[in-house]
């Protein structure tokens, strides 16, 4: 399954970063996956700021937003995805 969240903290010297992912629902399994802060290693994380966001990336990332009650990330994301 692949999640999408946002890096919160990274420990280069321990190679993991703290991941903040919201509640996603896995179709294939019907189940739920409870939003939370999870430590991963840092090879696993693929950086989206290279790749080009469609208006939907942008919808997903602004309910991560509102679900972190993030409102200076919410505004970012927001004025970015008009310019879509």
């Amino acid at each position: 399954m692949l999640l999408t969240g946002y890096v919160k903290e990274m420990n280069k010297a321990q190679l993991m970063m703290t991941v903040f992912v919201p509640t996603v629902r896995d179709s294939a399994a019907a189940a739920a996956v409870r939003s939370g802060h999870f430590r991963v290693p840092l090879d696993v994380a693929e950086c989206i700021s290279d790749m080009q966001l469609k208006r939907e990336d942008f919808d997903t990332l602004i309910d991560m937003a509102l679900d972190s009650r993030d409102q200076n990330w919410f505004e970012e994301l927001a004025n970015r995805r008009t310019q879509v």
